[in-house]
Parts: structure tokens; C-alpha cells; sequence
């Protein structure tokens, strides 16, 4: 069973195989099912700490105001009113950890993309996953950023920025609509370009695709060329000076 941490400013809760130790029991609480089933029922905006890696996961849908963690053993997590409080998740193993940012996406489905979070050694993922734990939830709580353990007196205050850029807005150039209506966004041109405005000036942008339905991401160019019939989603990760990144909204294309 996935060893599960609920943090927030005045309670911790634990469950590690099918044991729980809970300091407040009346804020968010952690009822084991089964070996298969765990919900976490959250009050207030926590940090969710789950001892997995990103490639152990399958999905993560959201069900109302729910986040359901489907992982690749059959095991499933749901984090009930996930979605209606400021909470965020983070992953853990040994001393790699990883800030899981959940985005909507204008076709109402979610964009979720792991942010590594760079723990330089073993002492500080100790204390991260106790009561360093919250230090990070209050910094990065919903803010969609990538943190990293720095050594180096660099400028406070690009240190002590936690807030994520705007990621701005992405269309597509130079792509003709050719199928039935106008905006069915289906096109038999094989080369267009990707654009984006309105992100956070001095931020470093990534473009990314999907061809499986948003599953999985690899970056790309602005320039698409000779691409094959098939379906595509588009995206940007915007990130800022300070590690912070966002995403944009994703936008969908089919080549046919």
C-alpha cells in the first residue's frame, strides 16, 4: 500500500499499510478501504504526500469536485474535494520527489504534468517528508511551481518567488480549417506553426504534443512540418526565472 501524508498548519496524517496516526482526527481524514481503495477526505487546502513515482501512475481524472489517483498495480487513490480547495500533491521516493500540477484544459478535461523537485541530499528529503513537508505545501500550494534545493546565495527575491508566470495564450498559425465546418479544427495541411502570447515576459517556453490523447508529452517546435493524418494536442510550458512553470491551455488539431 502507497505510504499516503495529508499536510496542512495544524495536522499530519499518516497511512502506510493499512496503519494510520492521525494528530487532529477531526481535519482531513484518511479511510482505507481495502488493499486496492484509499480516500482522503480533505477539509482545507493541504499538501497531499504520496511515496510514488510519476511512472507508476496510470491517471488521474478528476469526478466532480474529486481527484482519483488510478495507479498501474490497480491500486486507487481519490482525494474527495481535491478540486475545491487550494491542495496540491506531491510524490516522493527516497530522495527524487515530484510536484504533480493538475491544469484544466479548455475541452474540460485535465492536464496533469509532473515538475521534479531537486533534493540535494538524503538529510533534506528527511526533512521534507516530516516537518519540512509543509514548509514546502505553504510556498508551493496550488501555484503549479518546480522547486529546488539551492546551496548558492542567489537573489532573494527571485529565490523567494513562489507565484507561477502567465502562461499565456496558444493558437495555431498558417493552418487552414478544412473540414466540414469552419472551426471543427480538422485540416489537411501538414504544415502550420504553433503561437503564443500574452505569456510572462523573460519566461522560457517549451512546446509540447500529444498524440495519444493527452496520456503522455514530448516537447516540439513552433514549426510543425509534414506531420502524418492523426490527432494532435498542443500545448506550452511556460517557466519562469525562479523555476516556477505553468501551462497553457491545450489547443487540438486532426490531419486528415
Amino acid at each position: 500500500m502507497v505510504k499516503i501524508s495529508v499536510l496542512n498548519q495544524s495536522s499530519t496524517q499518516n497511512v502506510a499499510s493499512g496503519a494510520s496516526n492521525t494528530a487532529t482526527a477531526q481535519l482531513s481524514a484518511v479511510k482505507v478501504i481495502d488493499a486496492k481503495n484509499t480516500i482522503v477526505t480533505l477539509d482545507r487546502a493541504s499538501s497531499i504526500q504520496l511515496g510514488l513515482k510519476p511512472d507508476q501512475i496510470a491517471t488521474i481524472d478528476r469526478v466532480g469536485n474529486s481527484a482519483v489517483i488510478s495507479l498501474k498495480n490497480g491500486e486507487v487513490i481519490t482525494l474527495e474535494n481535491y478540486f475545491a480547495l487550494p491542495n496540491q500533491i506531491v510524490l516522493q521516493d527516497g530522495t527524487a520527489a515530484w510536484q504533480v500540477a493538475v491544469t484544466p484544459s479548455a475541452t474540460g478535461q485535465i492536464i496533469v504534468d509532473y515538475l521534479p523537485i531537486e533534493i540535494a541530499t538524503a538529510g533534506a528529503a528527511t526533512a521534507l517528508s516530516t516537518t519540512g513537508w509543509y514548509a514546502l505545501g505553504a510556498v508551493a500550494l496550488g501555484a503549479g511551481v518546480a522547486l529546488a534545493a539551492n546551496s548558492d546565495n542567489n537573489d532573494n527575491n527571485t529565490n523567494n518567488d513562489t507565484t507561477a508566470p502567465a502562461a499565456g495564450t496558444l493558437s495555431f498559425a498558417a493552418l487552414q480549417d478544412t473540414g466540414s465546418s469552419s472551426t471543427d479544427r480538422i485540416t489537411s495541411s501538414k504544415n502550420f506553426s504553433l503561437q503564443l502570447n500574452g505569456q510572462e515576459a523573460g519566461t522560457r517556453i517549451e512546446y509540447q504534443v500529444s498524440t495519444d490523447g493527452g496520456k503522455t508529452w514530448t516537447t516540439t517546435t513552433a514549426e510543425q512540418a509534414n506531420l502524418a493524418d492523426g490527432q494532435y494536442q498542443f500545448r506550452v510550458k511556460v517557466t519562469d526565472a525562479a523555476g516556477n512553470s505553468s501551462l497553457s491551455e491545450v489547443q487540438a488539431v486532426t490531419v486528415d
